[in-house]
């Protein structure tokens, strides 16, 4: 909270003033509707748990224009907590700067036209102007040369709370027919020297200036939510804290953990501080069995570490469904802006800001969200008899094309005037169980991961001579549930499995697998295969003599698969048979195979076989042969014997 930026929102007041009132544009209907505290939870007039998610503002007639206000509705905003001075709207006792008012009635009129919550808050810091802040009139502190002696005074004088209660009586009064002021934040950060007034006392003290300023209000308005908070608004004072009377009441503490009220503090990532503000926050809430919400939690924009701060303390308001508000919207280049000076957005505290959250929902929930690979899942408990309503904030900066997913199945979106909203209905009827869990993911992502399965073994279309088989497939992503069919009929239905045994007969055979992802997406695969346990049947073999040779034919036939091949076993060697139809193979012997014996085998498709002997007739050129060689070795023997007689005669 830039000291500069403080006093410099006093002298704008001052100024504005003195404007001439402009009336506003008409203004369309509003669609905001009332909210309340009902016990732990802020609730609309529909009893709908609601969740304030927004930012904080120094100055909204210098820090905001409607396109401001439009940009923070695109990033998922419902709510600003605008700072209101009571220096600026009481200048001088019991007078009131109606110009400035008017402002404020302005500025509500253009959020009511955009549908966007304002929370009024009666911003102090360093007290008053005369000591360097803004807040408490001048008039209050004329006679206290420190801060420290005008706090001590104030709280030490009830008679000084009964101006603020009547300019609470008279802001309660204006508002007290509009709904888009959400609540009255009643005092921001009470506090004063505690070693001049001890926790336990001044802890006292302010619940009692609380309950002055909320009897005023409740005179003439018992619609609105009244805010208090602990000691400077620290979770730590939480401990000392004393709820005000009354009901339609919220706690509200300011999450500086580690010190980043400093916007130079940045974060060392020890995460228990964080756990142990909002905890003590929430637990004291409990207590009280009001809601709480963080009026104010933030982190310079430069500091060390600040994208992790953000994203750690957005984790635990998210997981109690905190409403909260960032401090706070203006720019700078190293402070708590949203924008760099220039206008550009700060991408990596708004990173976590613009995030997917419950807006409103019938039943308790708790949330995570993941920016980091755009995910979110919340669990909501449903433990009465209630139909499940709830409205879902998808942000566009982190989802391009979501898809949402309620109890692991894909829900399809309602169209809705705003497509950054999601609009879920659920039938009592139709829940399974005391949780509901909603998740949205990046469509590719999903696709990146998309699920599918296939065999592995037997092969599809395979033909095998044993029934006795363990089928085996597998998937991509993370497979949930499986149902396996066997020849259409059901055998296994129960967590994912990627094999199982079966004993199959003769015949033809199919199994088909389905597989459930986690979001109840169904891939199946199918395979088709015969089990062939008998051998074919060879019917005839015919033997004929040719002019190409001994031509062997025959007529086999498989009555589960089909013959696959015919072979002809003859002088130690395999000759394939050639196929002349689906039943009839030929193979003509050549003329230098000698044996008479030879064996047809027949092997259908799952390998199994079936012989037969064969007797093969003998050529005749085989016939001839040795007779032949007789003449052939007398006639050499007698030509050997005449030309030994010549030879012979000659000497």
């Amino acid at each position: 909270m830039s000291p500069k930026a403080l006093s410099m929102f006093l002298i704008a007041a001052i100024i504005a003033s003195c404007l001439i009132y402009i009336p506003p544009v008409k203004a369309q209907v509003s669609k905001i509707k009332w909210l309340k505290a009902d016990g732990t939870y802020i609730k609309d007039e529909n009893g709908n748990i609601f969740l304030l998610h927004g930012c904080c503002v120094m100055d909204f007639r210098r820090d905001l224009t409607e396109e401001d206000i439009k940009r923070m509705l695109s990033w998922g905003f419902n709510v600003i907590r605008i700072s209101i001075g009571w220096d600026i709207i009481e200048p001088s006792p019991a007078k009131y700067n109606y110009a400035y008012l008017r402002e404020i009635d302005e500025f509500v009129k253009m959020c009511k036209r955009l549908g966007m919550y304002v929370i009024l808050d009666m911003h102090q810091w360093r007290w008053c102007r005369k000591y360097g802040g803004h807040g408490i009139p001048e008039w209050l502190c004329e006679e206290y040369d420190t801060e420290d002696e005008a706090k001590i005074a104030f709280w030490r004088n009830p008679s000084y709370w009964t101006y603020l209660a009547e300019v609470w009586r008279m802001l309660a009064e204006r508002y007290r027919n509009e709904p888009t002021v959400a609540a009255y934040d009643l005092f921001n950060e009470p506090n004063a020297p505690m070693d001049v007034i001890e926790p336990e006392e001044l802890s006292e003290i302010i619940a009692q200036f609380y309950n002055t300023l909320i009897k005023a209000v409740r005179s003439v308005d018992k619609r609105h939510i009244c805010i208090f908070e602990p000691i400077w608004g620290a979770p730590i004072f939480s401990n000392y804290v004393i709820k005000p009377s009354g009901e339609n009441i919220v706690y509200s503490t300011h999450v500086y953990s580690g010190g980043t009220w400093d916007p130079r503090v940045g974060y060392n990532g020890d995460i228990q501080l964080i756990q142990a503000d909002v905890e003590l926050s929430y637990r004291t809430a409990l207590k009280f069995n009001v809601p709480l919400f963080i009026g104010e939690f933030g982190v310079g924009s430069a500091a060390p570490n600040c994208s992790k701060w953000c994203r750690d303390v957005l984790y635990f308001l998210d997981k109690y469904s905190i409403g909260r508000t960032w401090w706070c919207y203006y720019r700078d280049d190293s402070s708590y802006g949203l924008l760099y000076s220039d206008g550009r957005e700060k991408s990596h505290i708004l990173k976590y800001l613009d995030r997917c959250y419950i807006r409103s929902s019938t039943h308790p929930f708790t949330s995570y969200f993941n920016p980091d690979n755009s995910t979110f899942k919340t669990i909501i408990n449903v433990t009465d008899t209630k139909d499940l309503t709830l409205e879902l904030y998808i942000s566009k900066r982190h989802f391009k094309e979501p898809v949402i997913t309620v109890n692991n199945t894909i829900f399809e979106l309602e169209k809705s005037e705003n497509s950054s909203i999601a609009k879920i209905h659920i039938n009592h009827g139709q829940l399974d169980g005391s949780t509901v869990t909603v998740s949205v993911y990046e469509k590719s992502v999903l696709e990146e991961y998309k699920l599918n399965v296939k065999f592995i073994s037997p092969a599809n279309n395979s033909f095998l001579n044993n029934g006795n088989l363990t089928f085996h497939w597998k998937t991509v992503r993370n497979p949930r549930k499986c149902i396996v069919k066997l020849d259409g009929a059901t055998i296994y239905t129960g967590d994912y499995i990627d094999h199982i045994n079966l004993n199959l007969s003769e015949g033809e055979h199919s199994l088909t697998v389905y597989v459930f992802d986690e979001f109840n997406q169904m891939v199946c695969s199918s395979i088709t295969l015969t089990i062939d346990c008998s051998p074919p049947c060879i019917l005839s073999i015919e033997v004929a003599e040719t002019i190409e040779g001994t031509l062997v034919k025959v007529k086999a036939v498989d009555n589960v698969s089909y013959v696959e091949k015919v072979l002809l076993a003859v002088d130690g060697e395999y000759m394939p048979m050639q196929k002349l139809s689906a039943d009839m193979f030929h193979v003509y012997v050549p003329e230098y195979i000698h044996a008479v014996e030879a064996y047809v085998i027949a092997i259908d498709a799952a390998g199994n076989m079936a012989s037969i002997k064969v007797n093969l007739p003998r050529k005749k050129g085989l016939n001839m042969f040795f007779p032949l060689m007789a003449i052939m070795a007398c006639t050499l023997l007698l030509l050997l014997l005449i030309a030994k007689a010549k030879i012979r005669r000659r000497s």
